[in-house]
Parts: C-alpha cells; sequence; structure tokens
C-alpha cells in the first residue's frame, strides 16, 4: 500500500467518523468519486503532502 493510500484511508474514515448528517455520511461511506481520487493522488498530495484541512464535497 503507497502513502497515499494509507493517508487517504486515514483521512476518509476520520471524515466519516466526525460526519454528524446521516445523509452525508452514507454518500462517505461510498467513497469519492474517481476523479476526485486521481487529483488528490496525482496533485495535491505530491503537492503539498497531506490532506489536513480539506474537507470533501
Amino acid at each position: 500500500m503507497s502513502a497515499f493510500d494509507e493517508v487517504y484511508d486515514r483521512w476518509l474514515s476520520n471524515q466519516i467518523a466526525n460526519e454528524k448528517n446521516p445523509r452525508r455520511r452514507e454518500r462517505l461511506e461510498k467513497g469519492l468519486s474517481y476523479g476526485t481520487v486521481l487529483y488528490l493522488r496525482s496533485i495535491w498530495f505530491p503537492a503539498i503532502g497531506n490532506l489536513d484541512h480539506l474537507y470533501p464535497e
């Protein structure tokens, strides 16, 4: 498992655990879209190095 995968899994799990809105939590449990994950993996994570302070939409 790559460094991104570990950080992403931990970040998404934390977002799901802290979400108070049941409908939004359900959508997060389904996962982010392929394009969003690809952007995070290819552009955001290499440039910034973390996913801190991001709020999944």
